[in-house]
């Protein structure tokens, strides 16, 4: 409130209130006609600049957390997008109560629009190796063994396809790890359809 106008009689009921950052107004825990006293705190502005993931990891888990890992996020109610981040900091307090600790990582504002308050399910890489995966569908899995189809002939009939027995090392959601690649060299592979295929030739076994 400008003294010099009150002094003047310039008196008014509203005034403007400029906020020290661009954001997002979050919060407001006033109403029209409250009092307010000087330290009390009357909105809350998130600055939209600097979105960033607030995880919990297991305590087990946190020392294998790193400054500068990937993140690998999907927001489960919005979209089966996956969007990328890094971790910035890692928390060095445990919640006694669910022996997590919070994990900060910084998302690339201008991967999408995000809201404060948003549930996302994420993965931390802690660790990554090359090597050759197949997509999960690829696999079929017949007497504790794993196998490929790759195309043995083409006929006037359509396609022939042989089994060929691969050892599989580590998998998610996605993708598993071949640990024997040379026998798929040259090989043309077929990823999807395996379980019809098997269902119309009567063979057992069930896909990754």
């Amino acid at each position: 409130i400008s003294t010099a106008a009150v002094e003047q009689g310039n008196i008014t009921s509203t005034i403007n209130l400029y906020a020290p950052i661009n954001g997002n107004v979050t919060k407001v825990n006033v109403s029209n006609g409250a009092y307010v006293a000087p330290n009390d705190v009357i909105l809350e502005i998130v600055d939209i600049d600097h979105i960033h993931l607030e995880l919990s990891v297991f305590e087990k888990d946190i020392m294998h957390i790193k400054k500068g890992q990937k993140i690998q996020f999907k927001i489960p109610e919005a979209s089966e997008k996956t969007f990328e981040a890094d971790v910035h900091l890692v928390g060095t307090t445990i919640d006694e109560t669910t022996r997590r600790v919070k994990v900060h990582g910084h998302v690339d504002k201008d991967l999408a629009n995000f809201i404060v308050g948003m549930f996302v399910e994420a993965n931390i890489i802690t660790d990554s190796k090359k090597g050759l995966g197949l997509p999960n569908e690829a696999i079929v899995s017949e007497d504790k063994n794993n196998y490929v189809l790759v195309l043995d002939e083409t006929t006037t009939d359509g396609y022939q396809f042989k089994k060929l027995k691969v050892n599989i090392g580590q998998q998610d959601e996605n993708a598993t790890e071949i640990l024997n690649p040379d026998i798929l060299q040259n090989q043309q592979i077929l990823v999807k359809g395996i379980g019809m295929l098997l269902e119309e030739s009567g063979e057992g076994g069930h896909s990754h």
